[in-house]
């Protein structure tokens, strides 16, 4: 994504990166596994218990209710964030998971997964949409 942080910092630019406060957004912790995704490939990912769910049990796709987001000003804190997935969400393992970026940069580089935690934060008020409707 060109401008992104990430981008800046395979190219060795981080010079431009805007810098907004972390405490714009609440954090809403989502620790419970929901009863309807049990026995489903996700039946691993906590999800928050509100999100309106659009397609059954599994794949996951889901949205947050009106109500839920005019509670919050239109800004979403991550656990009311949209879902679209095709499949299962992917297990991982921290210390071997690796996101190379290349492609029309001008250095490509591969970060660990304790590279991109270590990299400054950013947040934009930006809005997103699921474009695949």
């Amino acid at each position: 994504v060109p401008g992104s942080a990430l981008v800046q910092a395979a190219m060795g630019d981080n010079s431009t990166a805007l810098d907004i406060k972390k405490d714009t957004l609440p954090v809403e912790a989502v620790t419970k596994i929901d009863a309807r995704d049990v026995g489903t490939p996700d039946d691993w990912v906590p999800r928050h218990e509100k999100m309106v769910r659009l397609t059954g049990r599994h794949p996951f796709n889901v949205e947050a209710p009106l109500p839920e987001l005019w509670k919050r000003g239109f800004l979403t804190p991550a656990s009311l964030h949209y879902v679209r997935n095709h499949g299962a969400v992917p297990k991982i393992n921290w210390s071997e998971h690796r996101l190379t970026v290349d492609g029309m940069v001008g250095a490509p580089k591969t970060f660990t997964m304790d590279d991109l935690l270590a990299m400054p934060a950013r947040e934009l008020p930006v809005t997103l949409v699921c474009a695949g409707n």
